[in-house]
């Protein structure tokens, strides 16, 4: 079988082929967020002549292959991924795209990920890359002492220089903590037990015992050597015994290395990781007596309330505490933290809270039994109380009422057979409250075996961090009010918390020598660079704070759109009110978008579907399928999430439309100014429908520079690429995607995704994107067919790295991003390659402060980079803060250069990731980073959408939209 072959057009910013007309029977024009997505026809079909308004060049024509998305629309059967299924490939038309007489050929590309396959008995090979007998690659040093261009400014970021002794000798010794139970020895977990507190107090009662301190584990440190002190001690805590073994010496430590690194030191090259966590872990040792630990973040226990958000889950204010090695040498980064937690509390008065109602009376349902344990109870850990001894268990499912269930009681013959209740009774002496509520069957993650609890027995464990992937949108709404605060109350309370930690009368660090410079944050140098000029059809326009005006502009390369539909989906019949903003949304519609050069040559179709079932919208899709319509405005109002998502499944595996999702109560909400609302939104439909917005020329940054000297004759092709992960299992694999850049002036992007499943169902997540090689090979080949010639130079900006994944990177994806390129060149001259990290996770931020200019302390200008005191020492970083913050604190985006094969310069890479910030077709601001990474990112987001159980709407009952369920 033969499988599909499509195109997936991000959303255009540049020179192109003339657009398309309105798409022919059997065309597939998708949308899935910002990405367009158009199957090829048969050789034997005929396409409409291209309209288009505003200057346009002709190109080669354009095919490439399917990675992801099925063209569904013209295949009866089709079978779509479920947890313990296979997907099954179907037979699809061939592939061709004729434009201006020419036809063009690509080869077919199969982008499923396989079932992994059961491991071999034996030992395994050690595979380090993807790419056998190649060049090692080392990771880009800084090319020179970093950037000059643009305005020179003094910024504050909360980091704290710290001072470190010249030389102190750090032994690590192996330990282990032991509780007595039943006569045996058994390790004390730290699910179970305070080992820190514990082992502290060993370490009290001890007198003979040197400086130590304890990391929690495994690990024990010392500045001395322990060979002369016994191996074993004894503590008692709570009516329990605790045995403290010391093994032996495993590692000895030098802190000069942190020094010697900072410095550049050629005879400490690589980041001394284990010192820095040393470090890290005696930082700890006071503050963790106080507070609560959970990583490198610290918590309030009794201080603070915890603030509801609705289903049990509370947040708790704190600070991120950790040690850098920097240009300026080691420094403390703090930030504040606000963390989801999973509220302390009764079992019954969770699920309560899960739920919205109390369950005492009426109890749980089946299917609330179902949801609870889908959506909110998996991730949970519970104890209980009842025991001598707090003991933990995960949740597997739930039983029989207490009253009911039954178990059998071995060595008791009186009463073999007993109930939950009756036991409860007889072996602990309590009484149950609610012997009717289902029992929860409970498991230690040690342990396979069950056990059913009643559920007002089950606590929910304290200070368990909440994933963001388990929030709603309104709790993550609720968690980012509480959250993001400006500058300046940010700013007092990072130096708030530094003042309450007092480091330097930490005992601690007095011991080691170590010293904080925390009376003030550390100042680094910076710089603004200039933006960009946005070329219009008519006219350039000047960004200004990171924005500029559309209203008044023609858009660079707009459409003719002949037949067109906007269809109002609706949980319920509107009123007189909200039909009247209706009918002028519909009037005002094109009048509006023909300001910015967009002409309508007719009426829209409109219609109304009330309480919308799968079947009505599919119907509906296929309506305007079978009428040709070019693009359909579906204008939604009080519907739930899984409407829009059916919506853009089934236009993209189904029918094949091109759609656009609107808010209805946003539209009602601005219909005053509803002018702006639409100006914002006409970038958006410009690009689904294939047209240009505006340009921006990057190439400018290269020019009259010594690296560059041909910039103006160099063919760039600009990647993005990035890795979304779920709940990794089986059924939920994580996705990844790689967006490419169709035309040297980075105004078009067509992208690939795949899905990576962890091996033999473990639940971890794949960094590395697999079929790398693969992705870039069919980007090269739609690159190389579009424009007459292969790229001469490539950009990637990988989102998503860890620093422990910076050399993986380089050995698999950088290394198959150049087997990609020898294979499709032969050879020819390969291009060049420069590799990009982004890193938006990270707890650095800058604040602007000049006490002549300004008292307040306020955000970075958009343009602001940083590659001075706070970079790596020697290689190839830095800040950019490319756009304006609308709340709180901005968070600026650390660039690291993984691979400079081409030989940017600081300013170049600088200003050159500065300018591709503004290329983003859905608005008109400058956006957090280069609009390739931005646009991977959200394929493999909306890639969700796209999966799922098989779509039979015809099978699909009429249903309340808030009952709609895609498991």
């Amino acid at each position: 079988m033969a499988s599909t072959v499509q195109t997936i057009t991000i959303a255009p910013k540049g020179r192109r082929p003339a657009a398309n007309g309105p798409p022919e029977p059997g065309s597939l024009p998708i949308s899935i967020g910002c990405t367009e997505i158009k199957s090829m026809e048969n050789e034997s079909s005929s396409e409409a002549t291209p309209q288009t308004n505003g200057p346009t060049q002709s190109k080669p024509p354009l095919t490439s292959s399917h990675i992801a998305v099925q063209d569904l629309s013209q295949v009866k059967t089709v079978s779509v991924l479920r947890r313990s299924q296979s997907v099954n490939l179907v037979q699809l038309p061939p592939p061709l795209e004729q434009q201006n007489g020419i036809a063009a050929k690509t080869s077919t590309l199969s982008r499923t990920s396989p079932k992994p396959k059961r491991a071999r008995s034996g030992p395994r090979p050690s595979i380090r890359s993807l790419v056998p007998q190649t060049e090692i690659l080392k990771i880009a040093e800084r090319p020179d002492n970093g950037g000059t261009r643009g305005r020179k400014t003094e910024l504050y970021t909360n980091h704290y220089a710290c001072h470190l002794p010249e030389e102190l000798l750090i032994y690590q010794y192996d330990c282990d903590l032991d509780v007595q139970q039943n006569g045996k020895w058994l390790n004390a977990s730290r699910n179970k037990y305070d080992r820190f507190n514990i082992v502290q107090q060993i370490i009290r009662h001890e007198t003979s015992f040197p400086f130590v301190w304890f990391d929690d584990g495994k690990n024990l440190y010392s500045l001395l050597p322990l060979n002369d002190l016994k191996k074993i001690y004894f503590v008692k805590v709570q009516q329990q015994s605790f045995r403290f073994t010391i093994r032996q010496q495993t590692r000895e430590y030098n802190i000069k290395d942190m020094n010697l690194f900072s410095k550049k030191d050629k005879s400490c090259l690589m980041r001394p990781q284990d010192s820095i966590r040393n470090i890290e872990t005696l930082l700890k040792q006071t503050i963790r007596q106080k507070m609560i630990c959970i990583r490198q973040q610290f918590y309030y226990d009794k201080e603070q309330q915890i603030i509801d958000i609705g289903s049990g889950i509370g947040l708790a204010r704190g600070f991120y505490q950790a040690m850098f090695l920097t240009k300026a040498g080691p420094t403390l980064n703090i930030d504040t933290k606000f963390s989801a937690f999973y509220q302390h509390m009764n079992l019954v008065d969770f699920i309560s809270h899960c739920l919205q109602r109390d369950i005492i009376q009426t109890g749980l349902s089946e299917k609330e039994q179902e949801y609870l344990l889908r959506t909110h109870l998996k991730p949970v850990s519970i104890e209980t109380r009842h025991t001598n001894s707090r003991m933990k268990y995960r949740i597997h499912g739930f039983g029989a009422s207490a009253n009911v269930h039954t178990f059998v009681q071995t060595g008791d013959e009186e009463e073999p057979q007993i109930s939950v209740t009756a036991y409860i009774l007889k072996k602990w002496n309590k009484k149950l409250q609610y012997p009717r509520l289902p029992t929860v069957e409970a498991y230690n993650p040690g342990n396979k075996n069950s056990s059913h609890i009643p559920m007002e027995l089950c606590f929910i464990q304290e200070w368990q961090l909440v994933d963001q992937k388990h929030l709603t949108g309104e709790q993550i709404g609720e968690k980012t009010k509480k959250s993001v605060v400006k500058p300046e109350q940010r700013y007092n309370d990072i130096m708030e918390i530094v003042r309450k930690r007092q480091f330097n009368s930490d005992s601690y660090l007095r011991e080691i020598g170590m010293t904080v410079e925390s009376g003030e944050m550390l100042k680094v140098r910076a710089r603004v660079l200039e933006p960009p000029e946005i070329e219009y059809r008519d006219q350039n326009v000047t960004v200004q704070i990171g924005k500029w005006p559309i209203k008044g502009k023609q858009l660079h390369e707009t459409k003719q759109i002949k037949k067109w539909a906007i269809i109002l989906v609706t949980g319920q019949v509107l009123r007189n009110d909200e039909q009247n903003v209706l009918l002028e949304f519909v009037r005002q519609f094109p009048i509006i978008l023909g300001h910015c050069g967009l002409k309508f040559f007719s009426a829209p179709y409109c219609n109304e579907i009330v309480n919308p079932s799968r079947t009505d919208l599919h119907e509906c899709l296929k309506y305007l399928k079978e009428q040709s319509y070019e693009v359909s405005l579906f204008l939604l109002y009080n519907i739930d999430e899984k409407v829009y998502q059916f919506i853009k499944r089934a236009s993209v595996q189904l029918v094949g439309v091109v759609t656009q999702c609107a808010d209805f109560a946003a539209i009602r909400k601005n219909i005053t100014k509803l002018d702006m609302y639409l100006y914002n939104f006409v970038c958006k439909f410009n690009a689904k429908l294939g047209g240009i917005n505006s340009l921006v020329n990057y190439k400018s940054v290269l020019l009259n520079s010594d690296v560059n000297n041909n910039a103006e004759d160099d063919c760039f092709m600009f990647i993005g690429a990035d890795v979304t992960h779920k709940i990794i299992t089986r059924g939920n694999p994580s996705i990844a995607a790689v967006v490419a850049s169709r035309y040297p002036a980075s105004t078009q992007y067509i992208g690939r995704s795949t899905e990576q499943r962890p091996k033999n169902d473990k639940k971890y997540s794949v960094e590395i994107i697999k079929d790398f090689e693969l992705m870039c090979s069919d980007l090269l080949k739609v690159f190389a067919q579009t424009n007459g010639r292969l790229p001469t130079k490539i950009v990637v900006y990988r989102d998503g790295v860890d620093d422990g994944h910076f050399q993986k990177v380089l050995d698999n994806e950088v290394q198959a991003l150049k087997k990609a390129c020898k294979d499709i060149c032969g050879e020819h001259q390969l291009p060049k390659i420069t590799f990009v990290i982004i890193k938006k996770r990270h707890n650095t931020r800058f604040f602007c402060y000049d006490a002549r200019k300004n008292p307040q302390t306020f955000n970075t200008e958009p343009g602001t980079v940083i590659d001075t005191e706070i970079v790596h020492p020697s290689q190839f970083d830095f800040y950019l803060n490319s756009h304006a913050a609308i709340q709180g604190t901005n968070n600026c985006i650390l660039y690291h250069v993984l691979y400079n094969e081409i030989g940017f310069t600081s300013d170049e890479i600088q200003q050159l990731t500065y300018f591709l910030c503004h290329t983003d077709v859905r608005c008109t601001k400058a956006v957090k980073m280069p609009a390739a990474a931005r646009y991977a990112h959200n394929i493999a987001y909306d890639a969700r959408y796209l999966r799922g159980n098989d779509i039979k709407p015809e099978e699909q009952d009429r249903t309340d939209f808030n009952q709609w369920d895609d498991e």
